[in-house]
């Protein structure tokens, strides 16, 4: 089948597009593993500041579901909305006429036109923290581009976390808090837990407390995640790893391949044109782990 393709400086991402086609075939036949069954569900307001302001620029509320064993960490929204993106782009290669990749600088406002478009994809996270609270240490599944939507997956070993509990008291959501101290991957965090709430964990891959953790913020105020939520699971229902298309790697190669991502994507697909808008622009985010 002849396509005509319009190129621009990210041509290498049209020809990897028309791949993703058959990956997002081949993910759907991906078999998902029951790691755990899911008892409690928590809700998480994770807010980040800008470090000079300290002006909130962004929200996202996460969720968090724990097992015995097992927790499993992520933003349902942003979930949702990469799954949107494997809608918008059709699943026979057929249908696909051309394909146009743009730079966000060269991209004019649409004309309402298109039969199918998502929302930017810098908004919320695309991390999934699967916990092993009884050995320590966590699966992280994420990806870099959230059009060929390849996922990768590594274990970042980190231990049983040296907290500094403390004798300050305070009342969150009903519940009586304790605050403990943290030094992590080069910030220092203040965390309130709940021996009330009897289980070992929390927000991120924050854990190890005799308590949930109902809220946690590091001393340059810039990443909080406080409780906004939670609810008893009744009945239980399986929590589910799917690595089995995830490419294997480890921490420090996943960080060098973060530092390329580009800060967003959209889509659009009309009349057999699918179009691609690319922002290369490096986010002025901060990033949480320093080390």
């Amino acid at each position: 089948m002849n396509r005509k393709i319009k190129t621009s400086r990210f041509a290498l991402i049209s020809t990897l597009l028309l791949f993703s086609v058959s990956l997002v075939k081949a993910q759907q036949k991906s078999k998902l593993k029951v790691i755990d069954s899911v008892q409690v569900k928590c809700y998480y307001l994770f807010s980040k500041n800008d470090p000079l302001t300290h002006k909130t620029y962004r929200t996202d509320t996460m969720q968090l579901e724990i097992g015995k064993d097992f927790s499993r960490f992520f933003d349902p929204k942003r979930l949702m909305r990469d799954s949107i993106l494997s809608s918008v782009i059709p699943q026979d290669e057929a249908e696909i006429k051309s394909v146009t990749v743009l730079d966000v600088d060269n991209e004019k406002e649409g004309n309402g036109s298109e039969k199918q478009s998502i929302p930017k994809t810098n908004q919320g996270e695309s991390y999934q923290i699967f916990k092993n609270r009884t050995k320590g240490s966590l699966q992280i599944l994420d990806y870099i581009n959230p059009i060929l939507r390849t996922t990768y997956s590594y274990t970042d070993h980190i231990g049983q976390l040296d907290w500094e509990v403390s004798d300050k008291l305070d009342t969150l959501l009903g519940y009586n808090c304790q605050s403990a101290k943290l030094r992590f991957r080069g910030r220092t965090y203040t965390a309130w837990f709940s021996t009330e709430i009897p289980v070992n964990d929390g927000p991120w891959k924050f854990y190890g407390l005799p308590g949930l953790i109902l809220k946690v913020e590091d001393s340059e105020s810039i990443f909080s995640f406080q409780l906004i939520g939670i609810k008893q699971v009744a009945p239980s229902y399986a929590m589910h790893l799917d690595d089995s298309d995830a490419i294997k790697c480890n921490r420090d190669d996943f960080i060098k391949l973060l530092k390329n991502r580009a800060s967003s994507y959209q889509a659009s697909f009309n009349g057999g044109a699918l179009k691609i808008t690319v922002d290369k622009r490096r986010s002025a985010n901060t990033d949480i782990e320093m080390q």
